[in-house]
């Protein structure tokens, strides 16, 4: 055993000095069994473990150690960023803590603790970690670089430039840096100086921009109330990334929204299309209603990607919209791969439904939802298998009477009254509405514009209170739901684990005679409407004219099936539904706007 333990420490540690980390960690797995304690192992064994890949082997020997020898710095903060790497942020911060007190002057210890909370959006608390280290060691370049992007991040630009101009001074050749340059592009952006942000990134050198970079920028822009100028940005990008698809799909949809008359403009520049792009772009044509174009699309390509899973699962999804329902199901028949790809079930599903084959369809779901349970859009397409195929279980899915729940929000502080609040809260969101149509892959249809982004990046104080009374609402409300009196096969019947979190947020205007198809919410948990502002028309209606009301069940498929749930919008109230329910609106024609915002929650990963 001596002999077999000296050859296999030799080996290891001859094998860690050349580099080759795989051949260390066999060697050390050898010795552990043969010694599974042994300390003066621990070190070179984590060395290992960590440059292989083998995480769960280098996280197993380092409490041991540290336990040791627990005055090893290095090693702590490698627990640490281990540890964060594995979602276990608790056990992160406490080994940060403990490196950073055995050594405070090492200014990488305490960054690695900032840039923690930076990922996990705890913006001020990295901003005050950040701010001790840039006093204590100003000469720590990356603290200054992540600071400046957690003033971005808490939208206070002049302290962001404040930050630059500081970071000037102390490291003169850092101005050049690519990522100082995109850091000034996105400070200009939110300081409104659209001009010399654009000039900035006209004058960067095209290699050292990437597609991110132009995405940030569009988004600055965006989020800035600048939607012309983050078409300049996108124009730019695709100068350089001209088979970019998320750049193409970004620039189509602006164009839509902007109300410009060749939204497809930015295609014809394309230099390779490549399957993604074909894909992409017959999608985009699908989304401006344009079926028979995506055929021709599709079928200009068809010698090339007829056998490719994506090819045939777009054609299927054309022909859906070209009610060729029949072609769908000959794909499924000619092509036996795609019973296992759930998107091309979704479409022969709803082809099974059009052609009237609802037992089928509902068999075809059952098998799609086993294999695909927490798919929201899938769960609504099973709940209508069942309502068309007159299954009593639909109303155990469906259960409005405990899942659909209305509630009235607290006053925020600051305000008299909902009402008062609301009228501030509306002239604050016109002025976010800057669009002229809404988004190309929205629900709203007939009249309405949608805000861009993330509603609640928006710091205004009445975005922002609106956002805190807005959780207290919706926990209360969720908190008290008894998810284990629903009925047993409801996909809610354990309720969930983790934490609810805010996950989008948006706000919807919908001008005379706006409404929503119906749709779900794919990414929710939970998805909510508030409503800020009600037409007189849809105030004053009864549920049997139902002007602008929230209507449940009536689905997206090409069945003749209606809402069959009801909620009349009152200002100043908000309702929360899962998102798998199926809903829309239904239209009104005062001549008046309907406000609202909208959410969707999820867990907390």
């Amino acid at each position: 055993m001596h002999n077999r333990f000296q050859a296999y420490l030799v080996n290891a540690m001859q094998a860690l000095k050349q580099n080759q980390f795989q051949l260390a960690a066999q060697n050390f797995d050898q010795l552990t069994a043969l010694i599974p304690k042994n300390p003066k192992l621990y070190k070179p064994a984590i060395v290992a473990y960590l440059n292989s890949g083998q995480l769960d082997k280098a996280r197993v020997l380092l409490p041991d150690y540290l336990t040791l020898y627990p005055s090893d710095a290095d090693l702590h903060n490698v627990y640490g960023d281990l540890a964060k790497k594995q979602g276990d942020h608790q056990t992160a911060k406490k080994h940060f803590l403990k490196a950073i007190a055995v050594a405070p002057a090492i200014a990488a210890f305490q960054y690695n603790l900032a840039l923690m909370h930076y990922e996990l959006a705890e913006y001020d608390t990295a901003a005050r970690l950040l701010n001790q280290i840039t006093e204590k060691i100003p000469g720590h370049l990356n603290s200054w670089l992540l600071l400046i992007k957690v003033q971005l991040k808490l939208k206070t630009p002049q302290q962001a430039l404040n930050h630059l101009e500081t970071l000037a001074d102390l490291h003169p050749d850092a101005a050049a840096r690519a990522d100082v340059v995109k850091l000034s592009i996105l400070t200009s952006i939110q300081l409104q100086d659209s001009e010399q942000a654009l000039q900035w990134i006209r004058n960067m050198s095209k290699s050292a921009l990437t597609q991110g970079d132009i995405e940030d920028f569009c988004l600055g822009f965006l989020d800035g109330k600048q939607p012309v100028n983050a078409l300049k940005a996108l124009n730019f990008g695709l100068e350089i990334f001209p088979n970019a698809l998320q750049l193409l799909n970004l620039n189509t949809s602006l164009r839509h929204e902007l109300g410009e008359d060749e939204p497809l403009s930015c295609w014809q520049n394309i230099t390779d299309w490549s399957l993604p792009l074909v894909v992409g772009f017959s999608q985009t044509l699908l989304l401006l209603s344009k079926p028979e174009d995506a055929l021709n699309n599709l079928q200009k390509f068809e010698n090339r990607y007829q056998s490719e899973t994506d090819y045939c699962v777009i054609l299927a999804q054309v022909y859906l919209a070209l009610s060729r329902y029949q072609d769908v199901v000959a794909i499924a028949q000619s092509n036996k791969t795609l019973s296992v790809v759930a998107p091309f079930q979704e479409y022969l599903v709803k082809a099974l439904i059009a052609l009237g084959e609802n037992p089928q369809a509902l068999a075809t779901c059952e098998k799609l939802l086993q294999e695909n349970s927490n798919d929201q859009y899938i769960r609504a397409l099973y709940a209508s298998c069942l309502r068309i195929n007159d299954r009593g279980e639909y109303q155990q899915w469906y259960d409005y009477q405990h899942l659909v729940l209305k509630t009235k929000i607290q006053v925020p502080d600051g305000y008299a009254s909902v009402d008062e609040f609301n009228q501030c809260l509306e002239k604050e969101l016109r002025a976010l509405h800057v669009m002229n149509e809404s988004p190309l892959s929205q629900s709203v249809t007939g009249g309405g514009t949608q805000t861009p982004g993330y509603l609640f990046n928006n710091k205004a104080d009445v975005i922002q209170s609106l956002k805190n009374t807005l959780e207290k609402s919706w926990r209360n409300a969720i908190d008290n739901i008894e998810f284990s009196q629903l009925a047993k096969s409801n996909p809610l019947h354990q309720g969930f684990t983790g934490n609810l979190q805010w996950l989008t947020a948006w706000s919807i205007q919908n001008r005379t005679g706006g409404f929503h198809l119906p749709h779900i919410h794919s990414k929710g948990l939970f998805s909510a409407v508030y409503y800020v502002k009600i037409p007189e028309q849809v105030a004053q209606s009864d549920e049997a004219e139902s002007s602008g009301y929230l209507g449940f069940g009536k689905p997206d498929l090409p069945v003749d099936l209606e809402y069959d749930h009801k909620v009349k919008p009152v200002a100043g109230e908000l309702v929360i539904f899962p998102s798998f329910f199926w809903h829309g609106t239904l239209p009104f024609t005062d001549d008046s706007e309907r406000i609202v915002v909208a959410f969707d929650l999820n867990v907390k990963e």
